[in-house]
């Protein structure tokens, strides 16, 4: 199935292009339920989608409609997998959002309290923490 939509996809995509249609323009906007077509691929784990979609849309769009401001990282902890998260991480254009907090927590703390051990772990691979040497911390006593 996702094999025929990234065909429809693409051809309908290479038409809005071919005749300069801003696909962004019209098509960039939030349906009834808050979220743009960019956020309901990540959400529904949609990765042909999302690949052509972040190509498109603003890829700096926050959730609104349950207060706490997720970002598509965010939204990728929440409702993708290590697959979609490696692949937006990966790409580098969303490597930022990584470390962005919503109102609560950043997404690796989302992936923690959620105990996405994989995606933790990937997490930890692109932004390695710093390590605290424990001589260091006993002699500041």
């Amino acid at each position: 199935m996702n094999t025929d939509a990234d065909k429809i996809l693409d051809l309908f995509i290479n038409y809005l292009l071919k005749n300069s249609i801003n696909i962004s323009e019209k098509f960039d906007h939030v349906d009834e339920d808050n979220y743009t077509p960019l956020q309901l691929a990540i959400k529904n784990n949609n990765l042909p989608a999302t690949r052509y979609l972040l190509k498109f849309f603003n890829k700096n769009v926050r959730q609104t409609s349950n207060h706490i401001r997720d970002n598509l990282i965010h939204l990728t902890v929440r409702y993708g997998d290590l697959t979609m998260l490696k692949y937006l991480l990966g790409e580098g254009q969303l490597i930022e959002q990584g470390n962005q907090s919503n109102l609560t927590m950043t997404p690796i703390e989302l992936a923690r309290s959620m105990k996405l051990h994989d995606m933790v772990k990937y997490f930890e691979e692109i932004y390695p923490q710093p390590e605290i040497d424990e001589d260091e911390s006993s002699n500041n006593d």
